[in-house]
């Protein structure tokens, strides 16, 4: 029996229909479902979900063959999109960011993005990118500095407040 675990999310079932024609022309087995998470808490008062993505699985041993036939799939598609792509207006920064954090943006962006590099003279060798990929942990990893005066400010205003509050009463 084959064991299912999530190889991509989408935002919608429309938005999966490409990857999903691809696995079915390759005879890839998977399952998709929609997955609302855990319930979201509205202003509403109502406990209703109100997020959900598309998760598509896949066997675990698919998922390299699957990442080959996706690179391959994009390749084609690289060269028919149109000169007024969105992508084509991102600065250099921006195109490495996506190539940094690339389960925030689809295959297919990740593709152009290191081709647009490429094309601009810049190195997305693997290395390079192993390399911001272990820049962005460690920028991530490292905690939120506070600010003590916002912090004294706060308590401040919050005992000013309190003192204001038993005056009116």
């Amino acid at each position: 029996m084959l064991e299912f675990h999530k190889y991509q999310s989408f935002l919608s079932t429309e938005a999966a229909q490409p990857f999903l024609d691809l696995l079915r022309q390759h005879n890839v087995p998977f399952e998709a479902a929609v997955d609302t998470g855990e319930p979201v808490f509205s202003p509403a008062m109502t406990f209703g979900n109100t997020y959900s993505t598309y998760v598509v699985k896949l066997n675990g041993p698919d998922f390299e063959w699957v990442r080959r036939l996706e690179e391959d799939a994009n390749r084609n598609l690289l060269d028919s999109l149109s000169p007024d792509h969105y992508l084509f207006s991102f600065t250099d920064v921006e195109l490495f960011d996506m190539l940094a954090n690339p389960a925030e943006w689809s295959n297919l962006d990740v593709a152009l993005a290191g081709q647009l590099l490429r094309q601009r003279g810049r190195d997305v060798s693997p290395d390079a990118i192993r390399l911001l990929r272990e820049h962005r942990v460690a920028v991530e990893a490292q905690p939120e500095r506070s600010n003590k005066a916002r912090i004294v400010w706060g308590y401040g205003l919050a005992l000013l407040g309190g003192a204001l509050a038993i005056f009116m009463g």
